[in-house]
């Protein structure tokens, strides 16, 4: 039935009734709502937000490109400088961040734990720096464990070059773990987080605080930290 369901859906979509499509997933959240479903309903919430993405207009037309064929990396240039411009007095970045890793963490209600880390280099993804781990700690849906263990592995390689900047997928509690857990390692790196529910980003401030941003909805800057973590969940 969810098959059937979504290639309905697709055909909605290719035959242009995007505003359909758009009211029948805002009706199905309701309903999940109203019944208390609320896991379902968080569900087709992202699936709502994932369709305004990909319907959304585009800014960006084919003479754009070719007047200026180096459009796309001016972009990146500029999502990374924006980044770079809102973070440099807050965690403390030197230089402009052309070397980001951004982790993930997850598990079925405890077992199974892994972690995915993904590498930007100058705003583009660079695949042959991905790595996937396996978490080897028996503390079942321990945050704090499971990142230890990964930046444990992952800065015990001489032949990795330390990242400009650490994005970990989530918020205090998980910026929490990953700042204890790069104390431990001894590694000096900047890391922020990036909460999904609002999209904000989170910054480790004193010992125990924390300073939560928000800079709008496509703005530079976080849909390059979007990227990066959407990135991370598929990979």
């Amino acid at each position: 039935r969810l098959y059937l369901k979504n290639i309905k859906m697709l055909e909605k979509v290719l035959a242009g009734k995007n505003t359909i499509v758009k009211q029948t997933l805002i009706k199905e959240m309701q309903e999940a709502g109203e019944k208390l479903l609320f896991e379902k309903a968080q569900v087709v919430r992202d699936q709502l937000a994932r369709f305004d993405y990909v319907t959304q207009s585009q800014n960006v037309l084919v003479d754009s490109y070719l007047t200026n064929p180096n459009l796309a990396e001016d972009r990146r240039r500029d999502e990374l400088n924006q980044l770079f411009e809102i973070l440099k007095t807050k965690v403390h970045l030197e230089k402009i961040p052309l070397h980001i890793e951004c982790y993930d963490c997850s598990h079925l209600s405890g077992s199974f734990a892994t972690a995915s880390l993904v590498t930007f280099i100058n705003g583009e993804k660079e695949q042959r720096l991905y790595r996937h781990y396996r978490i080897r700690s028996k503390k079942r849906g321990d945050d704090v464990s499971y990142l230890k263990e990964v930046f444990d592995r992952r800065f015990a390689n001489p032949k990795m070059k330390i990242p400009d900047l650490i994005v970990v997928d989530g918020g205090k509690g998980q910026i929490g773990a990953a700042k204890f857990a790069l104390l431990q390692t001894k590694t000096r790196v900047p890391v922020i987080g990036l909460a999904k529910r609002e999209e904000e980003i989170v910054i480790p401030y004193d010992q125990e605080g924390f300073i939560t941003l928000k800079i709008g909805r496509d703005t530079p800057p976080l849909n390059l930290l979007i990227r990066m973590r959407d990135e991370a969940h598929r990979f």
